[in-house]
């Protein structure tokens, strides 16, 4: 046999795919459209997965996801946590996360009425925040300058 007549064989039985049960060939249609759509759905998937992560970036990076870090940072509770967002939210802060730095958004005389049944709670908080402790004897006072807890001096009139 001559090799254009080997080729043109082995072409032919290559490209029909004969079926070991049947002389007919087999369809490769759905095949080749399964293959396309899987294309598809992996290519949209690679840009939702994408997408997904540049999001959950933002939100890292995000006023939000500051506050959210932070509270886990200081390991609050989710009842301590939702406390200090009403808190934010009754002084409509834009940026919540200024409730660690500030100690002006814990004054007791500052918070609506709705939130003053904490303010022992929240001076507690805030203790806790800036790390001194009922053992320490110092507590900071509602305008923000450090205070002896025994004597209810103030020590230095800091603002912090």
């Amino acid at each position: 046999m001559d090799r254009i007549g080997m080729f043109a064989a082995a072409e032919n039985s290559w490209f029909s795919f004969h079926s070991d049960f049947t002389d007919q060939p087999v369809d490769l249609g759905p095949v080749v459209r399964a293959l396309i759509v899987l294309t598809i759905a992996s290519v949209i998937f690679a840009i939702f997965f994408r997408l997904f992560q540049q999001l959950s970036g933002r939100r890292s990076n995000s006023p939000l996801g500051l506050f959210v870090s932070l509270c886990r940072a200081h390991r609050l509770s989710w009842r301590e946590s939702w406390l200090l967002w009403r808190v934010a939210a009754a002084h409509q802060l834009p940026d919540p996360a200024r409730l660690f730095l500030e100690m002006r958004w814990y004054d007791s005389a500052e918070l609506p009425k709705r939130l003053q049944a904490y303010s022992a709670q929240l001076a507690g908080l805030r203790d806790r925040l800036i790390g001194l402790s009922a053992a320490q004897g110092v507590c900071i006072a509602d305008d923000g300058t450090l205070r002896d807890s025994a004597t209810s001096n103030p020590h230095r009139p800091s603002r912090i």
